[in-house]
């Protein structure tokens, strides 16, 4: 009983640690918009090659927001 209880531990914590860095992986990978970030609030946005990646200016610096793809009919799919 106790090893299942090791092994769920174990496979919890596998979980945890590669969605962290999955998502530090892909948030090094953020390239701001190339125009100046001047007004908290101002939305800008970096085409991909299927999707956009969404940032938001705050404080003089863009912050990113989102990513998304475009399906078959055109919409952004956030992920």
């Amino acid at each position: 009983m106790q090893m299942k209880a090791l092994t769920k531990a174990v496979g919890t914590l596998a979980i945890g640690l590669s969605l962290t860095i999955g998502t530090a992986s892909s948030q090094a990978l953020e390239t701001p918009p190339a125009s100046e970030c001047t007004a908290n609030g101002v939305i800008g946005s970096v085409d991909l090659l299927n999707g956009q990646r969404v940032f938001m200016c705050q404080n003089g610096e863009w912050r990113f927001l989102y990513e998304c793809t475009f399906d078959t009919s055109g919409y952004c799919v956030i992920h």
